[in-house]
């Protein structure tokens, strides 16, 4: 959580370089291209998670294993990247050809996110952290050269962005070449690759669900209203997903302790994990609320005022959904299921459509938000709910205590000394 908190002030400044100097439409054309490279990763780029899970098999060769999911990450992602420009190429609207660049940010993206799985697995958050770090700072660094100091507008932004995937595949590579090099003979091995690139796929399809469900509102949006409420609402859902900075850090965090444990003891640590983060989510979110009617206008400028209230909106919602990523984690690591992380993904990404459809023609970049806060609430409860039925607990050990506050007092003060 502290690197995160170091990475929190450049995450800030990329938001107001985009929003300043890309104006609306140009952040949406931005924000959209880079959606067509994330979902393609989604589907692709679970060979991390699959990663996490063959490590965590008793008597797992690390070196082999790592070595066949750098294979399967290169195999794959080529193609696909050169695929995706092309379809970037042809959607692309009039003076933003430009965005069928970032296709090729594919390859370094997904190298990244399997080498993140492996150092997850292993319990080196230090470099993990490092790696996080690494992209908000070179992103910002490149998109001040190149947006603001040569006004190169999106061109620059997806150059910047490209160049800091680039930047993480090879610090990622440079740092874990203990675990993946010397290349060991006979590395392709069929009754290792094919269960992970099976299992990896099945995750990917979960998670393409999922960024749908995230982003499906994006799409409805762009419809009904265009680029310029893209823009807007985009803004809202940036700000709002700052609140999960504190679920992904401790869910990246809680990987390697899950894996050891079994499967009761290991749920019994998760709950504990989602109570302090439903803890925090929750001050974080009051926080968010009361400054952003004044903040917004201030640094990104009068013309995103709009985004308050579908951020004001988003803020209830992000809150509740903020400890997903840790059940998920238990849900596709610890038991190898992604089947119930998918069906409470459908269950929202219908939700999100549903209500989009009904919403945003009416009530634009607002109704997107109140598609948004509506799945995130019906999809948390349920995930809740499943969490304590395959596992015999009940839900309300989810609702956070007061003695969480102290544990997580303590836990926050160790991480400070540390």
């Amino acid at each position: 959580m502290v690197f995160r908190g170091f990475g929190l002030p450049l995450s800030f400044a990329i938001s107001i370089v985009t929003s300043r100097y890309l104006l609306p439409a140009g952040r949406g054309a931005f924000v959209l291209a880079l959606l067509s490279v994330t979902i393609t990763a989604a589907v692709f780029g679970s060979v991390g998670t699959a990663l996490s899970h063959e490590l965590g098999r008793p008597n797992a060769r690390v070196r082999a294993v790592v070595t066949q999911a750098l294979l399967l990450t290169v195999v794959v992602s080529v193609p696909c990247a050169a695929a995706l420009s092309l379809i970037d190429l042809e959607l692309a609207q009039e003076g933003y050809r430009s965005v069928a660049w970032s296709a090729l940010a594919l390859i370094p993206l997904l190298v990244a996110q399997t080498l993140s799985g492996a150092l997850l697995a292993l319990n080196r958050l230090r470099f993990w952290n490092a790696i996080q770090l690494l992209g908000p700072a070179v992103t910002l660094l490149a998109m001040l050269v190149v947006v603001v100091g040569f006004s190169k507008g999106v061109t620059g932004a997806i150059f910047a962005w490209g160049l800091a995937q680039a930047a993480i595949a090879l610090v990622a590579l440079a740092v874990t070449r203990d675990i993946w090099w010397p290349i060991p003979p006979h590395l392709f091995q069929v009754n290792r690759v094919v269960p992970m690139f099976s299992y990896g796929v099945r995750l990917g399809l979960v998670n393409l669900l999922s960024l749908v469900n995230y982003r499906i509102e994006l799409i409805i949006l762009e419809f009904y209203a265009g680029l310029h409420a893209v823009g807007i609402y985009s803004l809202a859902v940036s700000l709002a997903e700052l609140l999960w900075m504190a679920s992904s850090s401790v869910s990246a965090a809680l990987v390697a302790p899950m894996l050891k444990e079994s499967d009761q003891p290991a749920f019994a640590l998760v709950q504990r994990t989602v109570r302090s983060i439903l803890i925090l989510a929750i001050g974080l979110g009051l926080m968010l609320a009361i400054a952003a009617p004044f903040l917004i206008p201030l640094l990104f400028g009068a013309a995103f005022r709009a985004s308050v209230t579908p951020l004001l909106i988003l803020i209830p919602g992000v809150v509740l959904f903020s400890p997903a990523s840790v059940l998920a984690s238990f849900f596709s690591i610890k038991l190898g299921k992604a089947r119930y992380t998918f069906w409470i993904t459908a269950m929202s990404a219908a939700t999100t459509a549903g209500v989009a459809i009904l919403a945003v023609p009416r009530y634009g970049p607002t109704g997107a938000a109140i598609a948004s806060t509506t799945a995130y609430a019906a999809s948390t409860m349920t995930a809740y709910w499943w969490c304590a039925h395959i596992t015999s607990t009940s839900v309300a050990q989810f609702i956070p205590r007061r003695s969480d506050l102290a544990v997580y007092r303590s836990a926050l003060a160790a991480a400070v000394r540390r």
